[in-house]
Order: C-alpha cells, then structure tokens, then sequence
C-alpha cells in the first residue's frame, strides 16, 4: 500500500508529530499531560486520520484521543465529530469485531489439527498481538502457520477431511481459507530463491524453530508461539524484506518494539547479534530500535546497545512515513515488470542495507524465482 495523493501533497511535520504524539500516548508509553503539550497547536486531523489508516494504526491513535478526551487536554483542538465517529467505527468494526472473528477462526483451526494429531504454531498474527496493551487494537490480518515439519501430512489431512483446496502456487508456503480468513501454512519461514543469503539463513531459522516453544491456549486449544531467539531473527528478517523490497509501515516497527518489551528478558542477544551480523542485518536493527525508543517512547533499556547511523536512522524514518518510490503498481504483464524493475532501481539502497548482495546477481536470483513460480510476478 502507499500513500494516498492528498497525504503526499501535505505530509510535513505537524501531520508526523500529531501521529506519533497520538500513538505513544495509545500504547501507554507517554501521558496525557505529555502528549498536549507535544501537540502542535493546530492538528491537521484529516491528514492524519489518513495516516493512521495507512499504517494500521487507527484503532491505538483513537486510544490516544480518549485519554486527551478523558482529562480534556485538547483544549479547542479536538476533531471534529464525524471524524471521531469515523475512528470509533473503524475500531468497532475493523479492529475489535474482526478480532473477535480472527480469534475464533484461528481457534477452529487449530481445534482441527490437535483432534487429527498435529501442533500448530502461529508466526507473527496472533502472537504479536499479546503484546500489545489491547490486543485487538493491533489490526488482524491472514494466519501465518508452520505445523513442526509435517506440512504435506497437514495439508492432505485438511484435504481429505475438510475438502479444503490448498493452493499450491507459492514459494514458501501453501494457502488456503477458512472462515473468510486466509492461512499461509508455512513449509518454509521465508523465500529462499530471491536472495541467495536466503537459503542460509532459513537453515538457522529451521535449526531454532522447535526449540522451547511457547505454548499458550486459544479458546482452550493448545497453539505454540516461537521460542525467542527464533522470533528476533524471523521478525527482523521479514520486516527487512519488505523494507527492501517495498515498505515497510508503522506498525511493523510497533510490532518489533512491543516483542522485543515482552521478551526482553529472554532473548539471547548474545545469540541472535553474531547471526544478524553474519547476514548485514545489524545497521536495519539499530535503526528499528532507535524509532522505537526515540520516536514511539519505548523503554531503552530493553533494547541491547547498538550504534546508530543518524543519517540513515532518518532516512529510514522518512522511507516509512512516504516511501521514496511511491508508484501504484500499474495493471497487465508488461507494465507490471517494467513497474517491478523501476521499483528495483529506486530501492537500491534498501537493498544494499539488508542483502549486501552483488546487484547483477541479486537481479538474476530474483529472475528465476519468478520464473519457477510465475504467479509471484503479479503479486506486491
């Protein structure tokens, strides 16, 4: 997704700091207090209403509304009443409801595999939404699953049993539906053609995978969470993918800080850094953590010490607020490629940042992987 036009013309720093201001109060992590006197005085609330749209954070901004709404500290900048409607609505309906769907979905789920046999785990989704103060204010999306290996079995038994179709298509992952909702069963944590530091690093994430499981409880059905370790690793090598590849939102750097608040304490840094430094994955890290604590109010402490390049902290920070290729993906074959290529050309420093990979054979990796599944040219 990318910004709509009229974000494009107006972004400048009140539309940012009105947003950001908002959303620390949101996760709890500044006070009313604080937050009116960050404000700018004149909110430009459409423009920011937008914003919190387009990164999928509606739902904690309207949380930060009604704390200032609580103790009346917006003193004549409050917006006005069809605009609060429209984000309480959209927090009714596109965040609590659909969580309350989301969660009964992924229950039913799982209630299957564990009556047949199997352990579901549940990557990112769910999971990352515990960590939030309100976890349905975290918005839903598709289920993102790995069965412990036995992926074939899973998907034959969904088959034969539920006359499911599994759509078989995908690189590192099958897909089906159930309940309205989209699953991506994973057999492989991420896409190993595209890059070829790829197929290394998911055989790290493989070796950690089935270590220590968190098990927790949906509806009373057993689910497991990633151990840790493996967690910091996948997190930050799928939010780094599509970094480079695309974008990344807001909420994606909240997902990375509210993990990292939670398990602070048991993350092995001394495990996990050596393996981000193998794969140059360091510097995105350090830039995610210091938008963490410098610009969304975390606690610094959690986060282990890194050195910060401020250029490209910055750079990175303004990539997320408006992508510096901001194109809409164009419709047919050819201008689709042509679209992907310039797109390609433009994220070069993205990808020299995450892949440090040779740019003749970083093109002609990612060629094959659309040539041997040629239904990812169409896809983002």
């Amino acid at each position: 997704m990318y910004f709509c036009e009229s974000i494009m013309r107006n972004l400048d720093n009140n539309i940012w700091s009105s947003l950001m201001a908002l959303v620390r109060l949101g996760m709890g992590h500044s006070t009313p207090e604080e937050t009116a006197r960050q404000l700018p005085e004149s909110i430009p609330w459409k423009e920011v209403e937008e914003a919190a749209v387009q990164h999928r954070l509606s739902a904690i901004v309207m949380d930060g509304i009604l704390a200032l709404e609580q103790e009346d500290l917006l003193n004549g900048r409050e917006p006005d009443m069809e605009l609060r409607d429209r984000f309480l609505v959209r927090t009714l309906q596109h965040y609590e409801l659909k969580y309350e769907d989301y969660t009964k979905a992924l229950a039913g789920l799982a209630r299957f595999y564990d009556k047949n046999g199997f352990r579901m785990m549940i990557l990112k989704g769910y999971g990352l939404s515990l960590n939030y103060p309100v976890p349905s204010h975290r918005p839903t999306g598709d289920f993102d699953i790995w069965t412990f290996g036995r992926h074939a079995e899973a998907d034959e038994a969904l088959e034969r049993l539920k006359h499911v179709k599994i759509d078989r298509t995908h690189h590192h992952h099958t897909v089906f539906y159930t309940h309205g909702f989209m699953v991506e069963h994973h057999y492989d944590f991420i896409e190993v053609y595209s890059h070829r530091s790829s197929a290394r690093f998911e055989k790290i994430l493989k070796e950690w995978a089935p270590l220590d499981p968190e098990q927790i409880e949906v509806s009373g059905i057993p689910v497991w969470l990633p151990n840790p370790d493996f967690n910091a690793l996948f997190l930050l090598r799928h939010a780094a993918s599509h970094f480079a590849s695309v974008e990344i939102l807001l909420r994606h750097v909240l997902d990375w800080g509210t993990f990292v608040a939670r398990y602070h304490d048991s993350i092995h840094w001394d495990r996990v850094l050596p393996v981000l430094e193998q794969f140059s994955m360091t510097q995105f890290m350090a830039c995610l953590d210091a938008i963490c604590i410098e610009d969304l109010g975390f606690d610094a402490s959690h986060f282990p010490a890194l050195p910060v390049d401020r250029e490209l902290k910055r750079r990175v920070l303004q990539d997320i607020e408006v992508p510096e290729f901001n194109e809409q993906s164009p419709d047919g074959f050819l201008p689709i490629i042509r679209f992907k290529f310039r797109r390609w050309k433009a994220n070069e420093w993205k990808q020299s940042l995450i892949f440090r990979e040779n740019r003749f054979g970083m093109l002609l990796t990612q060629t094959w992987s659309h040539l041997i599944k040629p239904s990812s040219i169409a896809s983002k």
